[in-house]
């Protein structure tokens, strides 16, 4: 081969390499939930893993039932806040309505955030007229019903007095619930409850000897997005139908009652 064809083949080889490392680089991997805990299980520490997060692209699902199965999977919580800022970061969300009053300032998800005083208490956020409500707390006592003697399996449920919740909005509201942890995102699952024997009830475990066991049915998912000072947004993944529900915190042990904040929707 005569020189010229050696440093046009060199030459012609360099071009090809250099394009395949430039759409090697343009086309980087896309986290997942999946791929945080498999990270996770590898024993990768969890510094790494933020590292990971904060430099990368990713497909984040930050609902609550998928917070709950990260949490399970061993998970730590520092790398679970991690992906719920850079899954709101991706998605972009944009800032609560501005005042349309007339010389008015608008106002910003930051300073509806900072009313948010209580710790791990919910409060229910109304868009259309910036109405903050705290969440009415209450007690709930935990039960569990036997079909035929328990041949027919178990429920486990949680049981609050009364009928109705003092905090109430309207269906046709645009609704969402802010929550100030003071540090990583909030654990807790929103149950719709059923009217029984003048209780609001909400079945969170149930069990057939033939079926296995499974979490309620009647919890409702929500997306986590972080607002700024250790508050987070909790929004509904589909609309509120009316009924009366409340927000569950995470069961202490072998607790007989656990904390709920309740509200309803008209």
């Amino acid at each position: 081969m005569s020189t010229f064809r050696k440093l046009f083949a060199t030459a012609t080889l360099a071009s090809v390499l250099l394009a395949t490392q430039g759409f090697t680089q343009s086309t980087p991997e896309v986290l997942t939930n999946q791929t945080i805990i498999s990270l996770t299980k590898a024993g990768l520490d969890k510094s790494v893993i933020i590292t990971t997060i904060n430099n990368g692209e990713n497909k984040f699902n930050v609902s609550s039932a998928m917070l709950i199965n990260l949490k399970k999977q061993g998970v730590a919580n520092e790398v679970i806040s991690a992906m719920v800022e850079n899954a709101a970061k991706s998605e972009s969300p944009k800032a609560l309505p501005a005042e349309k009053t007339t010389g008015a300032k608008p106002v910003k998800e930051k300073q509806i955030a900072a009313k948010v005083e209580l710790i791990n208490h919910p409060y229910l956020y109304v868009a259309g007229n910036k109405e903050l409500k705290a969440l009415e707390k209450n007690i709930a006592n935990t039960a569990t019903k036997l079909k035929a003697f328990g041949y027919g399996g178990a429920t486990a449920q949680y049981e609050i007095s009364g009928t109705s919740a003092g905090v109430r909005s309207q269906a046709t509201d645009s609704v969402s619930f802010l929550v100030n942890t003071g540090a990583g995102a909030p654990e807790f699952v929103l149950f719709k409850t059923k009217i029984e024997k003048g209780k609001r009830t909400a079945a969170h475990f149930s069990a057939k000897p033939t079926g296995g066991a499974k979490s309620g049915n009647n919890t409702i998912s929500c997306n986590i997005l972080p607002a700024g000072n250790g508050v987070y947004k909790l929004v509904p993944s589909q609309k509120l139908e009316k009924g009366e529900y409340f927000f569950a915190g995470k069961p202490n042990g072998s607790a007989n009652a656990i904390d709920v904040y309740a509200f309803a929707v008209d």
